[in-house]
């Protein structure tokens, strides 16, 4: 080999380096746009028969948390709808067993209602929950370890707010859709939406019941659907609370 020739091989390898480097993929971090998830609490009719048919004709997926000594009776769905919605690929969460208000029980007595609703909803087939919503947003010390403990990966409060990659995943917050709630008005969501959007949030809304007319935690179908549609017209990343957690690095 020619001296000229060994000269040139180090600016060679060096250039060979450099394309390598740039090729690599970027480092993974949160979404430059945020993104909102759709939840339904307690597993109302209502919300199966009106509300869920609504989500998922935009092609959008929900987190149903689910009471579960209540599955099966009156008003509340049945534990063929709450399989039949998981394998149409909604996220099925845990919101107890009889929705009380955990601050106020023993550890004994929030182990019960937490893991015993866990162990309800497997025996139903459901795929193991990792996640949870307080009931009334009610939580203490020994409910927080109960959860870590149990192995949940997420948490859901009623807290007004919105998450990102610097959240505890165990204290989410969300926008309570309700009359009692947060709010109703479809201008002060849609702009939530767009907020989170353009700041790279992650929003969660939550909803109860739907059309059920003087009830303090339904809503109209129409505000479902108005929020629906600007979530389409904006093309808004829609995500269950499991793929929020991964998006943002909590999980």
């Amino acid at each position: 080999m020619k001296f000229a020739q060994i000269l040139l091989l180090p600016s060679l390898l060096l250039a060979g380096c450099s394309t390598y480097v740039a090729n690599q993929p970027p480092v993974s971090g949160p979404p430059a746009e945020g993104v909102v998830s759709i939840n339904f609490d307690d597993g109302y009719e209502s919300a199966y028969e009106i509300g869920l048919p609504i989500v998922e004709h935009a092609g959008f997926k929900t987190t149903q948390f689910i009471i579960t000594k209540l599955v099966g009776t009156p008003t509340y769905v049945t534990m063929g709808q709450v399989l039949a919605m998981q394998n149409s690929g909604n996220e099925i969460g845990n919101h107890t067993r009889t929705h009380p208000n955990l601050a106020a029980l023993t550890l004994a007595q929030q182990r019960d209602e937490i893991v015993g609703a866990e162990q309800d909803l497997i025996s139903m087939g459901v795929t193991t929950p990792t996640s949870f919503a307080f009931p009334f947003g009610a939580h203490d010390d020994l409910t927080q370890s109960i959860l870590t403990d149990a192995g949940f990966t997420a948490a859901r409060t009623t807290d007004k707010g919105v998450n990102d990659e610097n959240s505890d995943p165990l204290l989410l917050k969300c926008w309570v859709i309700a009359p009692e709630g947060v709010t109703t008005d479809i201008n002060a969501i849609t702009q939530a939406i767009d907020d989170a959007q353009a700041s790279g949030k992650w929003l969660i809304l939550l909803f109860h019941r739907i059309d059920e007319t003087g009830n303090p935690i339904s809503v109209p179908h129409t505000l479902l659907q108005k929020t629906v549609d600007h979530l389409v017209e904006k093309k808004t990343k829609v995500v269950t609370v499991r793929q929020g957690l991964a998006l943002y690095g909590l999980k």
